[in-house]
């Protein structure tokens, strides 16, 4: 049990809160202003969400990389949920985490799948008019 003067001024003047705390402000700090920098130069569309920013990359690599991910984060969960005995699983904050980030990958596949089909019925549309 803490005593109460450890709770008091002398535990925040302790080197780890300032440490702890850059551990959290500098990525912060880092992510902001690159994510203003973005925002400046040219704005967001729809297919920035399913296209990797490498233009040379074939969205179906990450299509498939985001398929191979919910998969097998589902099939972990699916084995915790078996060994933990049902929803007491969810009784740590980690099993939330980790069920979150697999919905996560569910719905980055989805959202990937529906655009790569739009993208497809783009082509074969935009052929049949060159065609006809």
């Amino acid at each position: 049990m803490m005593s109460a003067e450890r709770l008091g001024l002398e535990y925040w003047i302790r080197w780890q809160v300032p440490v702890c705390a850059l551990i959290f402000i500098l990525p912060t700090l880092v992510a902001l202003r690159l994510a203003k920098t973005r925002f400046n130069k040219q704005p967001l569309h729809s297919s920035d969400l399913w296209i990797p920013c490498w233009r040379n990359l074939n969205p179906l690599w990450l299509l498939s990389f985001r398929a191979s991910a919910f998969a097998s984060m589902a099939f972990m969960l699916y084995q915790v949920l078996l060994v933990l005995g049902g929803a007491f699983s969810f009784y740590f904050y980690t099993q939330w985490t980790f069920a979150l980030v697999t919905l996560y990958f569910a719905l980055a596949t989805i959202l990937s799948i529906c655009s790569w089909m739009l993208d497809v019925l783009k082509e074969i549309f935009s052929w049949r008019r060159r065609d006809g």
